[in-house]
């Protein structure tokens, strides 16, 4: 269960994640395809994402490791209406990040306003455009 983050704290963590986080908007194609928002950060020291964990959520996952000499690592994601609220909290600190957060913060907000049937398709282009956005911003 998260619990209250301090603004200290906040600017901590802001500056781990602007550094060692990723902020995705996947597409998912199984069944009917849709969109999803996913925050992460992928560190060697499982303590420091379990910090995470606690302020904000989410799950703490072992991570593969490219070659079998490196250390061990972590994971720490957290998706959806949680990531979001992630994301607004550390915007004001993010420096190198920022310009991504507003865009997942943007489609998570669009994502509740569309349940309606009536605006699935629109929705699902929306998420579309969101999400080529999202990889035109990591180049």
């Amino acid at each position: 269960m998260p619990y209250s983050v301090r603004p200290m704290e906040l600017n901590y963590f802001a500056g781990f994640f602007d550094g060692e986080g990723c902020i995705m908007i996947s597409s998912r194609k199984k069944g009917r395809p849709y969109h999803t928002l996913d925050v992460a950060v992928t560190l060697t020291r499982r303590s420091v994402l379990e910090d995470f964990q606690v302020a904000f959520g989410g799950r703490v996952y072992s991570a593969t490791r490219e070659k079998t000499y490196y250390k061990p690592k972590w994971q720490w994601i957290i998706g959806g209406d949680n990531a979001m609220k992630f994301l607004e909290q550390i915007k004001p600190f993010l420096r190198l990040k920022r310009q991504e957060a507003e865009l997942g913060i943007e489609f998570q907000k669009a994502k509740e306003s569309y349940h309606s049937s009536l605006f699935r398709e629109a929705r699902r282009a929306i998420e579309e455009a969101q999400y080529l956005a999202m990889k035109g911003l990591k180049k």
